[in-house]
């Protein structure tokens, strides 16, 4: 897949305007605060209409606007030349494909791959498991519309649940939502666990680009609770219900699994120096490209915000040794690349993104 070029109205920062892209290299080069994350993350709504940055659409929509689009003019492996546009107002979000509105997310979910790589990866190792979490559902979601609606179903379900508790609801109440979730949790988990196992396979080959040969990470998936099928996941909830009442919410569930990453079998988050920590994450999400290519047949469009500056000489190599070379790739830093003359250069300045130059 390759976009061939944007138009973009009322998004975050960005001024009006159209840009078309040749090529497969492009590096928005600017000073903090001018739009060149607001840009990446525009493409990246092609994802399942999802940010890579912040959870709640609005905050996607200018300030002084009442709404946002971005039009996006798509080369795409399977179709040809798409035209998609997606338009924000508030929190809610349309498609139209080649002038034709979509009714279901269905439609869409899986057909225009992204995946960003950005500075913050690094918390996936030294945060919480809420950050993990929150990276293998962007995962799940942006390609398999079953996995999206089964997270949204489980949550409504965990809210309404869990205000039950509060309220001091009775046992038939709560089990009511309990058998709402059920269908949801057994699924979530399934599908954590076999993109998880697929998905270390893609990592690990990656993560040789950075250490040949002598480093072994892996990717370990940790739910909270061993349960997979609906019957028991029931009974947990059924056994946890005092406890879950003297707490006032749901204290077991996918809302609370995690993944590891393990490096010589220990923790690599204590474990790992800063380099490693960097390649690992780093192998990690092109992994995800390559899982998402064997997943949807697509070569995803890579976003790397701020990533490639931080890397040294030999992790910059090792970056591009592992990157598909048939892949198209929008990156951002605040200099100029070393190596310009590989790049399609765009200066970014108080929104505006203006065009310097091509690939030699």
């Amino acid at each position: 897949m390759r976009i061939i070029a944007l138009n973009v109205h009322g998004f975050r920062n960005l001024q009006d305007q159209r840009l078309e892209f040749s090529g497969s290299t492009h590096f928005m080069v600017g000073a903090n605060g001018q739009g060149k994350t607001n840009l990446l993350e525009a493409i990246g709504l092609l994802s399942a209409l999802r940010s890579f940055r912040v959870a709640e659409r609005k905050t996607l929509v200018n300030w002084n606007a009442a709404a946002a689009a971005v039009h996006y003019r798509v080369d795409h492996d399977k179709q040809g030349v798409s035209t998609v546009e997606i338009a924000l107002r508030g929190a809610r979000a349309s498609v139209s494909l080649d002038g034709e509105r979509l009714r279901s997310l269905g439609d869409f979910v899986g057909l225009f791959p992204t995946v960003a790589l950005s500075s913050h990866d690094i918390e996936m190792l030294r945060s919480g498991p809420s950050v993990r979490r929150r990276f293998i559902d962007i995962c799940l979601s942006g390609v398999d519309f079953g996995y999206l609606a089964a997270l949204r179903g489980y949550h409504r379900g965990l809210v309404a649940r869990n205000r039950l508790l509060k309220g001091g609801a009775g046992a038939a109440e709560v089990a009511a939502f309990s058998r709402e979730m059920a269908p949801s949790a057994a699924l979530l988990v399934r599908k954590r666990r076999a993109c998880l196992e697929t998905l270390d396979a893609c990592f690990r080959e990656k993560y040789q680009r950075f250490a040949p040969g002598g480093e072994h990470p892996v990717l370990v998936y940790s739910p909270d609770v061993e349960a997979e099928t609906e019957e028991e996941w029931l009974r947990v909830w059924r056994d946890s219900l005092e406890r879950d009442r003297r707490w006032g919410a749901t204290l077991k569930g996918p809302h609370r699994d995690d993944f590891q990453f393990r490096l010589f079998d220990r923790a690599a988050r204590t474990f790992a120096s800063e380099g490693q920590q960097r390649g690992i994450v780093t192998a990690l999400r092109l992994g995800q490209a390559q899982w998402v290519r064997e997943v949807t047949g697509e070569r995803p469009v890579v976003l790397a915000d701020d990533v490639l500056v931080e890397l040294d000489p030999a992790r910059r190599r090792a970056f591009w040794a592992a990157l598909d070379p048939e892949v198209q790739i929008f990156a951002s830093g605040t200099e100029t690349p070393r190596n310009p003359e590989k790049w399609e250069i765009f200066s970014v300045a108080q929104g505006l993104i203006c065009r310097e130059g091509s690939p030699a």
